[in-house]
């Protein structure tokens, strides 16, 4: 057996070698590939659930929107009437040479207005999230 035969002996055990370590690697891969689409599939129900959960927020969140804005709507109107009454009240109050402040329903038109006043700035809160 020549220097040439050996060599090529070498090299065919070798290269057999190599096949079989990258066919290995080319199962492993295929194995990993297998394992993520199937743990694809899975997830994918889970998206699909968490979109229609989503998509409900969001229309849960748009009627709330809406029906804030009407809140705020009323009742700011509501405030601007009674704050008419208000100072018309205390105007006539007044004029009489009474003080607005002795009436019960006076001073509790007062924090009302306060109260009325937060609840209107909560409410514009919620609509500027939009």
């Amino acid at each position: 057996m020549g220097l040439r035969e050996v060599f090529s002996k070498v090299s065919e055990i070798h290269g057999n070698a190599t096949e079989l370590a990258s066919e290995k690697i080319e199962l492993g891969a295929i194995e990993d590939l297998e394992k993520y689409i199937n743990e694809s599939k899975g997830q994918d129900a889970i998206i699909k659930r968490y979109e229609a959960q989503i998509e409900d927020l969001m229309k849960s969140k748009a009627l709330i929107i809406k029906n804030a804005e009407d809140a705020r709507r009323r009742l700011s109107k509501m405030q601007d009437d009674a704050f008419r009454n208000y100072n018309l009240y205390k105007k006539q109050v007044q004029e009489l040479g009474l003080d607005p402040n002795q009436s019960p329903t006076y001073k509790s038109a007062s924090n009302v207005f306060d109260s009325n006043a937060k609840m209107i700035a909560k409410l514009e809160e919620i609509i500027k999230s939009k």
